[in-house]
């Protein structure tokens, strides 16, 4: 997880760089039924699992993660007893300061990107409503779908490569977690030293715009996990929404609409897997021999 402003910047300066959004940060795995858990692990895709909330950045690296919440719950739940809600609140994340995006002087907030799962915030921003949209907002999001399509990704190549994330674990949930936690550090690690081997599998658009599936598409089974509508919008929210469609983040390339804003109604930023790693909080212990 980035810890100053500058590394915050970086993260940012690469989706702008990459993805054409500026300023932003941005499943289900299947377990065998816990000994005496009743249906608490038990989702609305009628089997038992664990869920993974993370962010991921343009190079489709785990920036941050939490694992291990039970299936039955929602994301939005989840993310709101996170340690990242209450960071992102209050800002001890370390955003930087506003500053104007390219080509407009108004001063525009860092943000994540989420879906409607998740409240607007002026640190969170997600898709306008498809009812009665306008052109800019149609247009806001192609570009907000576009960005966490990076996160979609990330998601398949890591269950592409570690295919045991495919399967049903045989595992108690705190053995889950530690395997979990081991294919997002081996991941990371080839996003670094081996890229190449997986940008193979990525979605890619063709000339005209058009969303090209990945290879990883073929056999991932990871679901998302249960959608609820997340908390009301705060003011700072919305005027965070309206904003982003008036500046640089739907000028730019605004003709290019493709099936990935149709399809890739999913959650960006949060998925679930059987895994929970919290960098505010304490590692877990070990396991006993």
């Amino acid at each position: 997880m980035p810890s100053t402003q500058d590394e915050w910047k970086a993260v940012a300066s690469q989706f702008g760089t990459r993805w054409n959004f500026h300023h932003c940060y941005g499943k289900h795995i299947a377990i065998k039924k816990p000994n005496k858990s009743g249906s608490l692990y038990y989702n609305y895709k009628r089997f038992c699992s664990v869920v993974l909330l993370a962010i991921v950045d343009a190079n489709y690296s785990f920036l941050w993660c939490k694992v291990g919440a039970n299936g039955s719950s929602s994301d939005a739940s989840v993310f709101n007893e996170s340690t990242l809600r209450g960071a992102l609140e209050d800002n001890t994340i370390g955003f930087p300061a506003q500053d104007p995006l390219p080509g407009d002087d108004r001063n525009f907030l860092y943000f994540i990107v989420g879906d409607d799962a998740f409240p607007l915030r002026k640190w969170l921003l997600k898709p306008y409503s498809r009812r009665a949209m306008t052109h800019k907002e149609s247009v806001m999001n192609y570009r907000t779908s576009r960005a966490r399509r990076v996160v979609e990704n990330g998601f398949g190549i890591l269950a592409h490569r570690w295919r045991c994330l495919l399967t049903t674990l045989l595992l108690e949930p705190d053995r889950v977690i530690r395997v979990v936690l081991g294919c997002l550090t081996l991941h990371n690690w080839l996003r670094k030293r081996r890229s190449g081997l997986q940008d193979l599998n990525l979605d890619h658009e063709d000339e005209d715009g058009n969303v090209v599936p990945g290879a990883w598409r073929e056999d991932v089974q990871m679901t998302e996990p249960n959608q609820m509508v997340g908390q009301r919008a705060s003011r700072e929210g919305k005027t965070l929404g309206n904003l982003s469609k008036k500046t640089g983040l739907t000028e730019k390339n605004s003709t290019r609409r493709s099936s990935c804003f149709a399809e890739n109604e999913q959650l960006a930023f949060s998925f679930v897997t059987p895994f929970s790693c919290d960098p505010f909080s304490d590692p877990p212990a070990a396991p006993s021999s």
